[in-house]
């Protein structure tokens, strides 16, 4: 009786909470090499062949249009090749093929730009591209998709907000406006490259509105759709990266001008959003990111006093976080991975007055443990769906979390 309850009632769970947003925050954050040009945000980032290309931006003083290549291998910086045109702050860029593509933003007099240049990490050149076709703008946000690039949004030169498309293919160097967004007009969305499609996360409305808006673009219907709203306050400049068939966005400022230092993960199968590790490089906005090789990386922005940065941070989704390491030692969970019986015990003194066991959708699952002593417990999860769920272990004196991957 008590595996035929289980089966029902995660069934139920699956059908009737599939929004549910859990409160384990998961990942982790590492620190790596500081961004060696120096404080600053409205950057742009791009990869390639696994190394990220870094630049232009805003110190607070000058606007810039130096370039910069990090490896991860080496946790290093090299200068590059600075872009030739017009220092650039609150531009856009995206990687198609072996090459980046950067443009729009504002020069260092604050006039919105229309220029569009090719980056070739190979050589280590730049090329001008045909112009952005529309209206000049700052704060449009961009993605690329099966070959071709697209900017969309921001703020142009007589102050409009804007939520036109434009798609660039590079074959023949040329723009083709697509549909326009279906959300309201935008200005500091951010645009994430996922396969098949984009994604466009929250921005700052005409009305000061600070959205949390996820709209995904299918570049082969020509169509957007609304994806279910960030679980947390709108934002504009907000920063994230796309891994493993996830989208992690998170920080940016509300409509209060207040930073947010929160990350959050969407999973685009299950269209809901679960808070991961916040990020330790503190409450930040317009900061840049990337990812490289399941990894991702925030760098830069600006803090809630007003300070440029030029910290970086790397984001792993499968990372142990704070808690967990300093408690590592404290609970055991064996096997882990686990097929069939697991076992769940306290190292020391402690006593466990309490288990529960969550799905990543933050779900709890009601599963029996039996007591076998005062810090150890077993159960059965061979019914138990593969993935990885949260067992949160309740002692006299604090609650622990621990990671469990089910095979």
């Amino acid at each position: 009786m008590r595996k035929r309850f289980y089966k029902i009632f995660t069934s139920f769970c699956a059908l009737n909470f599939a929004f549910l947003i859990t409160t384990a925050q998961t990942g982790a954050w590492i620190q790596k090499a500081n961004f060696a040009g120096g404080p600053r945000g409205y950057g742009v980032a791009a990869v390639v062949n696994g190394k990220a290309y870094c630049g232009l931006g805003y110190d607070g003083t000058n606007v810039k249009n130096d370039w910069w290549e990090y490896d991860p291998i080496g946790d290093n910086w090299t200068q590059k090749t600075s872009c030739p045109g017009n220092c650039l702050y609150s531009a856009t860029a995206f990687t198609i093929g072996n090459k980046i593509y950067v443009g729009t933003g504002d020069n260092s007099g604050f006039v919105s730009q229309k220029e569009f240049w090719q980056y070739n990490p190979a050589n280590d050149t730049w090329i001008r591209k045909t112009d952005f076709p529309d209206t000049a703008r700052y704060g449009a946000s961009g993605f690329s998709t099966n070959g071709k690039g697209y900017i969309t949004c921001g703020w142009d030169k007589n102050n409009a907000w804007r939520k036109d498309l434009w798609e660039y293919d590079t074959l023949n160097n040329s723009w083709t406006q697509k549909i326009k967004l279906s959300g309201s007009a935008r200005n500091l969305p951010y645009g994430i490259s996922s396969g098949n499609s984009g994604y466009l996360a929250f921005g700052q409305d005409s009305l000061n509105g600070h959205d949390t808006e996820l709209w995904q673009y299918f570049p082969q219907t020509n169509t957007w759709v609304q994806k279910n709203n960030l679980p947390a306050v709108g934002r504009n400049a907000p920063s994230g990266f796309f891994i493993n068939g996830k989208l992690y966005a998170g920080l940016g400022q509300d409509a209060g001008a207040i930073n947010h230092n929160d990350f959050w993960g969407f999973d685009t199968l299950t269209n809901s959003w679960q808070q991961v590790a916040s990020y330790p490089g503190g409450n930040t906005n317009v900061a840049i990111s990337f990812q490289i090789n399941g990894k991702g990386y925030v760098s830069g922005g600006f803090d809630n006093t007003g300070a440029f940065l030029n910290n970086m941070w790397m984001f792993d989704p499968n990372g142990l976080s704070v808690e967990e390491i300093n408690n590592f030692d404290l609970v055991q969970l064996y096997p882990n991975p686990v097929s069939d019986k697991l076992t769940i015990k306290l190292s020391n003194q402690k006593h466990i007055v309490g288990i529960s066991l969550y799905n990543i959708m933050g779900e709890e699952i009601k599963i029996v443990f039996e007591k076998k002593n005062l810090n150890t417990y077993e159960t059965n999860v061979q019914l138990l769906l593969k993935g990885v769920y949260t067992v949160n272990i309740i002692t006299d004196t604090e609650t622990i979390m621990k990671k469990l991957i089910k095979n």
